[in-house]
């Protein structure tokens, strides 16, 4: 998306006749300039990680902010010198606001389509995430209902973990539990753990630096 926001916005500012250019300028080593720009502009914002439970109006807001704060800085090493190499009837301003908006819309657009069909496959059961729920009480399997509640965040729960080996139970609504704290290490090898939910009581709260320990 990134390289097609580069190609819209060279159509507009090369070949529209909006803004007269007297040498077309290349467009392929520009634009590789601009992917590894963008690149890391994206990755400073967080725009890389795994967003899997977080909503499409968060991403896009955090998208318009990395894109305005990329344009303000292009502003400083492109735009600037427009007045003096081009004679264009638009102002630099005016282009950035052009190209901040082409950004916006193409990769804003891009992620909403992925992240919609991305939600329907986690909502059919693709993709899901193995997923362990420390906690053997009322709290995890009421974080265990949320879960089948909403099988868009990606988990597929395989089972509990609990922090007392003297607690009692088997199962809850098909869901085992596979061991204690301590098998933590070894259940998450062997059963490809990606995911680790922690639902514990105020009591024992003094316990989660055990747990993030294995």
């Amino acid at each position: 998306m990134i390289n097609l926001s580069w190609y819209l916005y060279f159509l507009f500012r090369v070949r529209s006749g909006v803004v007269v250019v007297g040498l077309e300028p290349d467009f392929w080593l520009p634009m590789f300039f601009v992917w590894l720009y963008w690149f890391v502009i994206f990755l400073f914002f967080g725009l890389y990680r795994p967003w899997h439970a977080a909503s499409r109006t968060d991403e896009v807001t955090t998208l318009m902010k990395a894109v305005g704060f990329g344009c303000v800085i292009l502003s400083f090493v492109i735009f600037v010198d427009d007045a003096g190499v081009v004679k264009a009837k638009i102002s630099s301003r005016m282009l950035i606001l052009v190209y901040w908006g082409i950004m916006v819309f193409t990769t804003g657009t891009g992620r909403v389509l992925y992240r919609t069909a991305r939600r329907r496959l986690l909502a059919a059961g693709v993709g899901l995430r193995n997923t362990l729920i420390v906690g053997w009480n009322d709290k995890a399997k009421n974080l265990y209902d949320l879960v089948l509640l909403h099988p868009a965040l990606g988990y597929r729960v395989i089972g509990f973990v609990k922090l007392d080996r003297r607690k009692s139970g088997i199962e809850y609504k098909g869901s085992r539990l596979l061991g204690s704290v301590d098998d933590l290490p070894s259940l998450i090898e062997r059963r490809f753990v990606k995911d680790i939910l922690i639902a514990l009581e105020s009591a024992d709260h003094d316990k989660l630096l055990d747990v993030i320990s294995h």
